[in-house]
C-alpha cells in the first residue's frame, strides 16, 4: 500500500492533524479538573492513527499509537489519573509519532523501544514522575553513526550535555579552497565564527574522498560537528551558508543506542501546573479557555497546494490582463454603446474571483500560535519561572506563505520575552508584582495589516543601558546618539551582534536572532516595532500584510517615472498650492515639514530619496528644467534629519520653485506608529497590481519591495514605505513614559474611540460626515443615470432599482440644486431598506476623535449634531432619521410606550459621538434614557435609581463593560436587570466572552434596528423570568 502515493499522502495529512490534536489537548489539560471531552478527543485521534497505519502495514506507528491508546483508554474509564510526568512522556511519544508520520517510508527504521517501555510502565502502574524520559527520536538517516565522525566517550558526553540543554546537532560542510582560502578566511577564523553561535565538537577532513579521486587539484572537503540552539534556516543566515551545506543530525550512540539527555537540573523546578495557557479569538479582553469544546468539521475537500498556487497565479495574471484591457480601450468607451456595464461586470467578476481564490490560501494564525504553549512549558521548567501565556486572535487569518515563515521569528521573540523580559519569581515579588509572569501573544486587524503583539510584563528595556552598550561596542558615536529618539535607540537591538544579555546562555545572549527576525519580517513585507516601559513591560509589534500576491496600489509619478505605493500604507493625500497660506511647507533644522491639523509632518521627496535629478516646469517656457536649489536629502543624510518639534520655524515662502503648475502632492503615509509625507509630481489613480519579486540587481535597495506590470504594459517599482523612512534617515522623537504606556495594549483600545468619517458636500457649502462603519461603498454616477419617478429619484445598482435621496431635501442645509455632469452615491449598510445618499462632492476620509458640541443648537431630525475639524464645522448625519424622513412607512420606529408608562434605560457609553447617536435611537423608540460614562458611574447610579434595562459599551475607562455586567450579576438587588452590550468588537469570540460575563445580548453599536429588537426581547424575557 505504500506504493499508492495518493493514499499515503492522504494518511499523512490526516495523521498530522491528529498528532496536532493530541499535543494541543495535552497542553490545555487542567490536571485539577480533567476534561472528559479532551481525553475523548485524544483517544479518538490516536485510535484513528492506529487504524489507518495498520491498513498500511506501518507496524511501528501501530505499536506506538496502540500503547498510547491503551493509556488514554484507562484514563477515559477513570481507572487511571493523569499527572504532569505522564504528560511529559506522552508528549515525547507524540513527538516520535510526528517524526514517523512526516516520513512514513522510513518509519520502520525509527527506534521506539524506549517510548514503548515508558508507556508500558505507565500502563502497569509502576510509573514514577522522577523517571526521566529520553527525548531523542532515532531515525536511520543523518545519524552520527553514519557520519565521518568517530564517537569517542568525550564527544558523546559533549553531545549529551548539549542535547540536555536543548541544542540541535548539525554537520556543516565546507570546501577549504573555495569557501575559505578564496574568501581570505583561515580555518581558525571560521571555527571561531562558528563557535560564536554554538559549540564545535569535532572537525574532520575527507581524506578518503581526496585520496580516491587521484586529482591533485581536488578541493579539500571539511566537516564540522556543531551544536547550537538556532534553527537550520537561521543558522544558514548567520553563517552565510546554503541550507544544503548544513545537515541536522540525530544524536545516536554507536550500535544505534539512544544518547541519554543530560541530567542537569534547572535552577528551580517549576510545576507545570503553574504554566497557564489560555487562548481566545481576536479582541477578547478576558482570559478563558473552553477546553472541552470540540471542533466541528466543515464540509470540505482536500486540494493540492500546488493547484491553489496555480489558480492564484492565473487569477493574478487575469487582474493584470483586466488592467491592460481597461487601459487600452479607455479612450473609446464613449464611442462604443453598452461597453460600460460590460467593463463593470468584468471588473466585478475578476475582483470576486481573485478574492475567493485568495481565501483558499488563508490559514488561521492558530497554526503558528499552537506550538507556543509547549515552548513556554519547557522554558518555564528550564528557567525556573512561573509563566502565564495568553493567546488572543487565534482565528485571524494570513496567507499560507506568511504563516509558514512566521514560526521562527515568533519563536525567537517568545524566547527573548521569557529569558530577557520576565524576572524570576522572587525578584518579581520584591518589586510588588505577581510571582507569575505574563506573556501575551495577540493577533488582530488594524489599518489593513495584521498586527501581532508579543507582550510581557517583565522588567522592560533600559534605554540608557542600550545607549551605553551601543557606544561601547561602536554601533553609534556620541554625536549620532544625541540626535536619536527612543524608537531609534530601540532599533539598535536589531543590529547584528547587539545583545543586552549579561550572560550567554543556550536560550539567548549571543546577539544572534533579533537581526534575523527583522530580516525575515521585512521579507514578508512587514515591519517590527518595540514599545517598552522600564519595570513595566515590553511589546514587540509585527505588522504584516494579509497577502503577498495582489495588492491595491496608488500609481504615482516622480520625474516622469511611475511607481506603485500600496494603499494599505496611505492615510490621505494633501494638495498644496503656493497661493494657499494655510498649508505652507516650512523648514526646521534644514528639514521640510508640513503643518497638518496642528501637527508637524516630515516631508520626503520621492525623487530625492531615490537619488533622481530634481526638475520643475518653468512657467515662462513650459519646459522641464533641473532644479538648482540645494538637495535637501543629501544634507539630511549628513545632518541626521529629525522629525521636528515646535521650535525655530521659518517659512519657505515663494523662494522655493514648486514643480508643475505650482502644486505639491503629499501622500501621507503611516507605518505602525510612524508617519511621513511623501512628495510626488503626479497621481494616476489606483490599480490592483500583481507583485513580482525584485530583480537581483536591485534586491538590496531598501526603497523597493517588488516590481509589477501596470495596465499600460510598462513595468513599475513597488515602493516600500519602511525602507523610504530608513533611507531618508528620519528620526522620530516619540519617547514613551510610564503614564501613557502603563498598559501597552491601551493604544489599540484608545483607537477605538477614534471615528473614521467620510466627509462630503451636497449642493451647498456645508460639510457633512458619516461614520465609515455605516458606508458599504461609494459609487460615481453620471447625471443621466438618475431616473425620476414622480418626486422620487432612482438609479440602477447591481441590476436593481435603488432609490436615492438628497440630504438637502430633508435636513436644514443649503439647497442650491444645479445641473452637474456627475454625482456620487453613498451606499449604506446596517439599514433594513437601503437607499442611496446622492451627493455632489467627496471631500476626504479622516480619523478623528469627535467632540460633539455640548451647546449644539442643531437638533433637527436627521442630524446627530456638529463638531469642528480643522477649524471647519462638520454636520454629523443620522442616517436612520434621514431615511425615516424620506420614507416614513419603512423607517418609522415603533414606540415601546405601553399603558402610558415609559421605560427607563441606563446607557453606559464614554464616547460623546456614540452617546448622542445611541441616545437618539432609544429615545425615538420611546425610552427614557439616563447616561453614564463608565462602569463605575453606572454602578453608583444603579445604587440609587431604578431602571428597566442597561445598555453598555465594552471598552471604557475606569471600569469596562465586562466588569460592569459581572458586578451587576453578582448583586442580588440588580441581577434581574437585562443588560445589553453594544460595541464595535463583534467577533465570535468577543460575543462568547460577553455572554459568559452575563450580557443578555451583544450587538454592533451602529445597528439601530437590531439594538431595539434585541433590547425589547431581553426586557420581555427577564420580566417573564422574574
Amino acid at each position: 500500500m505504500l506504493d499508492d502515493n495518493d493514499f499515503v499522502q492522504s494518511f499523512v495529512e490526516e495523521a498530522r492533524v491528529h498528532v496536532e490534536t493530541v499535543e494541543t489537548e495535552l497542553m490545555q489539560l487542567d490536571l485539577s479538573n480533567v476534561n472528559d471531552e479532551a481525553i475523548n478527543n485524544i483517544f479518538r485521534a490516536v485510535h484513528s492513527i492506529k487504524g489507518t497505519s495498520g491498513f498500511l502495514d506501518l507496524t511501528k506507528i501501530v505499536k506506538l499509537s496502540h500503547s498510547m491508546e491503551n493509556i488514554f483508554g484507562e484514563i477515559r474509564s477513570g481507572k487511571m489519573k493523569i499527572n504532569d510526568g505522564m504528560i511529559d512522556i506522552l508528549l515525547s511519544a507524540n513527538d516520535c509519532m510526528k517524526t514517523m508520520v512526516d516520513d512514513v517510508k522510513s518509519s520502520e527504521e525509527v527506534e521506539i523501544s524506549e517510548f514503548l517501555d515508558k508507556l508500558s510502565t505507565i500502563l502497569s502502574g509502576q510509573f514514577s514522575e522522577k523517571v526521566e524520559l529520553t527525548k531523542t527520536v532515532n531515525s536511520a538517516p543523518n545519524t552520527l553513526g553514519s557520519s565521518v565522525f568517530a564517537a569517542t566517550e568525550v564527544k558523546k558526553q559533549k553531545i549529551q550535555d548539549s542535547v540536555g540543554r536543548g541544542h540541535k546537532i548539525y554537520r556543516i560542510k565546507k570546501s577549504l579552497e573555495k569557501d575559505l582560502i578564496q574568501n581570505d578566511i583561515t580555518l581558525i577564523q571560521f571555527i571561531q565564527q562558528v563557535g560564536s553561535y554554538g559549540t564545535v565538537i569535532d572537525c574532520s577532513v575527507d581524506m578518503e574522498g581526496l585520496l580516491d579521486s587521484g586529482d591533485e587539484t581536488q578541493d579539500v572537503g571539511l566537516e564540522f560537528l556543531f551544536t547550537t540552539v538556532l534553527e537550520k534556516d537561521l543558522l544558514s543566515m548567520a553563517l552565510n551558508l546554503s541550507e544544503e551545506d548544513i545537515c541536522e543530525m540525530n544524536p545516536l550512540e554507536e550500535e544505534e543506542k539512544p544518547v541519554e539527555m543530560g541530567k542537569e537540573e534547572p535552577p528551580t523546578q517549576v510545576p507545570v501546573e503553574n504554566v497557564v495557557v489560555v487562548a481566545h479569538e481576536e479582541g477578547d479582553k478576558e482570559v478563558h479557555t473552553n477546553k472541552g469544546q470540540s471542533i466541528v468539521p466543515e464540509d470540505s475537500i482536500r486540494v493540492n497546494v500546488m493547484l491553489l498556487n496555480d489558480l492564484l497565479n492565473l487569477a493574478s495574471e487575469m487582474v493584470l490582463a483586466k488592467n491592460q484591457l481597461l487601459r487600452s480601450i479607455d479612450s473609446h468607451r464613449k464611442s462604443i454603446p453598452g461597453i460600460e456595464p460590460i467593463f463593470q461586470n468584468i471588473n466585478h467578476i475578476t475582483t470576486n474571483l481573485q478574492e475567493k481564490i485568495m481565501q483558499t490560501r488563508m490559514q488561521p494564525i492558530a497554526i503558528v500560535f499552537n506550538k507556543f504553549p509547549r515552548i513556554i512549558r519547557e522554558l518555564s521548567k528550564k528557567l525556573g519561572k512561573d509563566i502565564h501565556l495568553e493567546m488572543e486572535g487565534i482565528d485571524v487569518e494570513l496567507d499560507k506563505s506568511i504563516i509558514e515563515a512566521l514560526g521562527d521569528p515568533l519563536t525567537h521573540l517568545i524566547r527573548n520575552a521569557v529569558d530577557h523580559g520576565l524576572e524570576l519569581p522572587d525578584a518579581r515579588e520584591k518589586q510588588g508584582k505577581k510571582r507569575v509572569g505574563s506573556v501575551t501573544l495577540k493577533a488582530y486587524h488594524e489599518g489593513g495589516y495584521v498586527n501581532i503583539d508579543i507582550i510581557d510584563d517583565g522588567k522592560g528595556i533600559d534605554i540608557e543601558y542600550i545607549k551605553e552598550k551601543a557606544l561601547s561596542k561602536g554601533f553609534v558615536d556620541k554625536f549620532d546618539i544625541a540626535t536619536m529618539g527612543d524608537q531609534d535607540i530601540l532599533k539598535l537591538l536589531f543590529k547584528p551582534g547587539f545583545s543586552t544579555a549579561e550572560i550567554v546562555t543556550d536560550i539567548s545572549g549571543r546577539g544572534v536572532g533579533m537581526d534575523v527576525v527583522k530580516t525575515n519580517i521585512e521579507k514578508l513585507g512587514g515591519t517590527i516595532e518595540i514599545f517598552t516601559v522600564l519595570h513595566v513591560g515590553t511589546t514587540f509589534r509585527l505588522l504584516l500584510p494579509l497577502t503577498l500576491a495582489i495588492i491595491p496600489s496608488l500609481i504615482v509619478e516622480s520625474e516622469n517615472q511611475k511607481f506603485a505605493l500600496p494603499q494599505v500604507n496611505l492615510q490621505e493625500i494633501v494638495r498644496i498650492k503656493a497661493s494657499d497660506p494655510a498649508r505652507r511647507i516650512e523648514y526646521i533644522n534644514n528639514a521640510e515639514v508640513l503643518r497638518l491639523r496642528d501637527k508637524l509632518l516630515p516631508i520626503v521627496h520621492l525623487s530625492e530619496v531615490l537619488g533622481m535629478e530634481r526638475t520643475f516646469i518653468d512657467q515662462n517656457t513650459g519646459e522641464r528644467v533641473e532644479e538648482k536649489r540645494r538637495n535637501l536629502f543629501h544634507s539630511r543624510r549628513v545632518n541626521q534629519q529629525t522629525v521636528p518639534k515646535e521650535n525655530d520655524l521659518r517659512e519657505i515662502g515663494d523662494r522655493r520653485q514648486l514643480n508643475n503648475i505650482n502644486i505639491v502632492r503629499i501622500l501621507v503615509i503611516k507605518i505602525g506608529s510612524r508617519r511621513l509625507g511623501l512628495a510626488v509630481d503626479a497621481i494616476h489613480g489606483s490599480e490592483e497590481i500583481l507583485v513580482k519579486t525584485l530583480p537581483v540587481y536591485v534586491k538590496d535597495c531598501k526603497c523597493y519591495s517588488g516590481v509589477t506590470i501596470l495596465g499600460d504594459g510598462k513595468t513599475s517599482m513597488i515602493l516600500d514605505p519602511s525602507g523610504i523612512i530608513e533611507k531618508a534617515n528620519l528620526h522620530y522623537f516619540d519617547g514613551m513614559d510610564e503614564k501613557n504606556l502603563k498598559d501597552v495594549t491601551l493604544e489599540s483600545e484608545n483607537m477605538r474611540e477614534t471615528q473614521n468619517l467620510l466627509l462630503f458636500q451636497c449642493s451647498g457649502p456645508e460639510t457633512l460626515a458619516l461614520n465609515m462603519a455605516m458606508v458599504s461603498r461609494v459609487e460615481e454616477i453620471k447625471a443621466e443615470d438618475i431616473d425620476k419617478i414622480g418626486d422620487k429619484e432612482y438609479i440602477k445598482f447591481r441590476g436593481e432599482s435603488l432609490r436615492v435621496v438628497r440630504p438637502e431635501d430633508f435636513i436644514p442645509i443649503t439647497n442650491q440644486k444645479s445641473l452637474k455632469s456627475k454625482y456620487y452615491v453613498i451606499i449604506p449598510k446596517l439599514v433594513g431598506h437601503p437607499m442611496g445618499i446622492l451627493i455632489e462632492k467627496i471631500q476626504d476620509t479622516v480619523q478623528a476623535v469627535v467632540h460633539i458640541k455640548q451647546d449644539d443648537n442643531i437638533t433637527e431630525k436627521g442630524l446627530i449634531g456638529s463638531t469642528i475639524l480643522n477649524n471647519t464645522i462638520i454636520l454629523l448625519v443620522n442616517i436612520y432619521e434621514l431615511f425615516e424622513k424620506a420614507n416614513p412607512e419603512h423607517y418609522k420606529v415603533e414606540t415601546t410606550i405601553k399603558k402610558g408608562v415609559k421605560m427607563n434605560i441606563l446607557l453606559v457609553e464614554d464616547t460623546p459621538f456614540f452617546q448622542k447617536l445611541e441616545k437618539s435611537y432609544l429615545e425615538d423608540a420611546g425610552y427614557n434614557v439616563h447616561l453614564s460614562e463608565n462602569g463605575k458611574e453606572a454602578m453608583e447610579f444603579l445604587q440609587t435609581e431604578k431602571v428597566d434595562a442597561v445598555v453598555s459599551d465594552i471598552v471604557m475607562p475606569i471600569m469596562n463593560g465586562l466588569e460592569l455586567v459581572r458586578k451587576i450579576r453578582a448583586n442580588p438587588a440588580l441581577n434581574h436587570l437585562p443588560v445589553i452590550a453594544i460595541t464595535s468588537l463583534t467577533g465570535e469570540s468577543q460575543i462568547k466572552e460577553g455572554m459568559k460575563a452575563g450580557f443578555d445580548a451583544y450587538e454592533f453599536k451602529l445597528d439601530r434596528q437590531k439594538l431595539l429588537d434585541i433590547l425589547e426581547q431581553a426586557i420581555q424575557k427577564r420580566s417573564v423570568e422574574v
